[in-house]
């Protein structure tokens, strides 16, 4: 009994450094899993901006801001900014829309080189001074969240055909335009980034989140 005792003792002795070893590289294992995923520890939460998706330049065409002058798209190369495309007498998703961009504007409120542009979808109803009204009600800050309008047919190619996005008459008299309800990333080029649906609830996270990787990288 005394011999079989021994024998196990001095067995165990010899597993006890594999056990110890085996359970270190675990936990290391765990934290490194750990350590990837943390915000800005290049995990998927934090993408590189290479990593951003490009769909295609926005053309440098001349509109109206909502103060009557004339901007060229091409100005804000060398800006990030965030578009949107909206209409003032839109009751229907519009306000909502509107009401997440503010609260985008006050979340970038120290951030100064973003932008914000919503474009009017009704040109025709949508001059410079309803504009400017409709900034008004959103507490827009000049220079930081322009309104820009053009000619029918410039604000239906900008939507359609350069940002992709779908737009088309509707029968509803609360919202007699349908339209897409997508934030959109442009950076510092002039590339669309990125598309983020309004109705969805971590929009505004994604997109902040890709704000400050265009930033950080300055691409």
């Amino acid at each position: 009994m005394d011999t079989v005792s021994g024998t196990d003792t001095r067995m165990g002795s010899r597993r006890l450094p594999w056990l110890i070893l085996i359970t270190g590289l675990l936990l290391v294992a765990t934290a490194i899993a750990a350590w990837k995923f943390m915000p800005g520890m290049g995990g998927e939460s934090r993408p590189a901006a290479s990593q951003l998706a490009d769909y295609g330049v926005v053309p440098d065409v001349q509109l109206t801001e909502r103060n009557g002058h004339p901007m060229h798209l091409g100005e804000l190369k060398g800006r990030i900014w965030v578009a949107n495309f909206i209409f003032t007498r839109c009751a229907g998703s519009c306000p909502a829309m509107s009401a997440q961009m503010q609260e985008l504007q006050d979340s970038l409120r120290t951030v100064g080189d973003v932008l914000l542009v919503s474009f009017t979808v009704d040109p025709d109803h949508d001059t410079p001074g309803q504009l400017q009204n409709y900034a008004r009600e959103y507490g827009a800050r000049e220079g930081k969240w322009l309104f820009l309008t053009g000619t029918h047919a410039a604000m239906q190619r900008l939507a359609k055909d350069d940002f992709h996005l779908s737009m088309q008459d509707g029968t509803d008299p609360a919202e007699p335009i349908i339209h897409s309800k997508r934030f959109v990333l442009i950076d510092r080029s002039g590339h669309i980034r990125g598309y983020y649906n309004s109705d969805e609830k971590d929009a505004k996270s994604r997109l902040l989140r890709d704000i400050t990787v265009l930033g950080e990288e300055g691409a």
